[in-house]
C-alpha cells in the first residue's frame, strides 16, 4: 500500500510540475501590436519600437478567419527576410511559430504579413492580426 501511495505522490508531483511549466509557456509571449484585417488591403505592418531581441514570433487571429500567405521580416542592419506560412487560420487561432536570428546588434524593427480574406467577409466580421513575440531569453 505504501508503494502505491508513494506512486501516486510522486504522478501529482510531475502532473503539478508539468502544468506550471506549460502555464509559464504560455504566459511567455508578449503582445507587439494588433491591427484589424482591412475590406480592401492585403497587408498589415507592424512597427517595433522597441530595440529588444525575440526568439520567435507568430501572428494571433481573432474576429473571424483569415488566409496568410507569407511575412516579410525586416532588421536594423536593412536585411529583410520573407518567410512562406500559406496557411488558413481560424477565429482566436495562432500562426505557425517564426524563428528570429536576432542578436545585440540586430532586432526587427518592422513586420508586414501579406493574408487573403474569406469571400464572406463583411465589414462586421473583419478579422483583427496580433503580433505576438517571445522575448530571446538570453541576448547576446
Amino acid at each position: 500500500m505504501k508503494l502505491y501511495s508513494f506512486y501516486r505522490s510522486s504522478l501529482l508531483l510531475v502532473l503539478t510540475a508539468f502544468y506550471f511549466t506549460a502555464a509559464m509557456a504560455v504566459s511567455d509571449w508578449i503582445e507587439i501590436g494588433t491591427k484589424r484585417a482591412g475590406v480592401s488591403a492585403k497587408s498589415v505592418i507592424f512597427h517595433i519600437h522597441q530595440a529588444r531581441s525575440f526568439e520567435k514570433i507568430r501572428f494571433k487571429i481573432s474576429d473571424g478567419d483569415l488566409q496568410l500567405r507569407d511575412t516579410k521580416l525586416y532588421f536594423s542592419d536593412k536585411k529583410v527576410r520573407r518567410e512562406g506560412l500559406q496557411r488558413k487560420i481560424a477565429k482566436d487561432s495562432y500562426s505557425r511559430s517564426i524563428p528570429i536570428d536576432a542578436s545585440q546588434d540586430r532586432h526587427l524593427v518592422k513586420v508586414e504579413v501579406f493574408y487573403t480574406k474569406p469571400q464572406q467577409s463583411t465589414p462586421e466580421t473583419e478579422a483583427h492580426i496580433s503580433l505576438m513575440a517571445m522575448p530571446a531569453r538570453n541576448p547576446n
